[in-house]
């Protein structure tokens, strides 16, 4: 969750609310991780904690629910944003002059194995089901119409006969996601060799 403090803290945006919504168990609830309660207010924050068997759909219904403005984004905690990448990604969503975007294909990288590659899923899937629900950048009214699925294909009811409305987008220059043990994502082979990262990840958040 470190990670998504990051995001926040070094993007430059006026009027930005962070909407969170915790379901770890009672002894590892970020909160404490966050600024002081009395001022969440002035940064934006709202907290919520849900149950650890809530659906993603779910989840996210609630989450957006608590948003004051039009435009909303997902953000994943073991996503990378860079330092100007959530502006990017909302300047993209304004200049796509369409109700959502979103991405399908996306860099990621396995931090303790040191390898980079790009996820994407079957073609042979259908769109709903190949476009990364962490990379939403859409209207709340979009949204309104359809919300995410809570016991089901998280983005059938949100994207299913509306993609002339939505725009896919790249990755470059917005985020990265980061493979580790507890986030197997992209499905790497045992036997796969470090490849290095490419993804202009600075020396700092390395350290991190």
């Amino acid at each position: 969750f470190k990670l998504a403090i990051i995001n926040y803290r070094t993007t430059k945006y006026e009027n930005m609310e962070w909407v969170i919504i915790d379901t770890s168990d009672e002894d590892q609830r970020v909160k404490e991780t966050l600024p002081p309660e009395d001022i969440w207010e002035q940064f934006g924050i709202k907290y919520i904690t849900e149950e650890s068997d809530k659906s993603l759909g779910y989840l996210y219904n609630k989450a957006i629910e608590q948003t004051t403005n039009n435009t909303v984004m997902i953000m994943q905690p073991d996503d990378f944003y860079y330092e100007n990448g959530i502006v990017n990604l909302v300047k993209k969503f304004i200049q796509s002059k369409k109700q959502c975007v979103g991405m399908s294909g996306y860099g990621c990288f396995h931090i303790s194995r040191y390898i980079s590659m790009i996820n994407v899923v079957p073609i042979y899937m259908p769109y709903y089901g190949r476009i990364y629900h962490g990379s939403l950048c859409f209207n709340k009214e979009f949204w309104e119409s359809g919300n995410f699925s809570e016991d089901g294909t998280l983005l059938k009811p949100f994207l299913e006969g509306r993609t002339t409305e939505f725009q896919e987008i790249y990755y470059e220059n917005i985020m990265i996601g980061l493979i580790h043990n507890l986030n197997p994502r992209g499905g790497i082979p045992d036997n796969q060799e470090s490849n290095g990262c490419h993804f202009k990840l600075s020396e700092k958040v390395f350290k991190f």
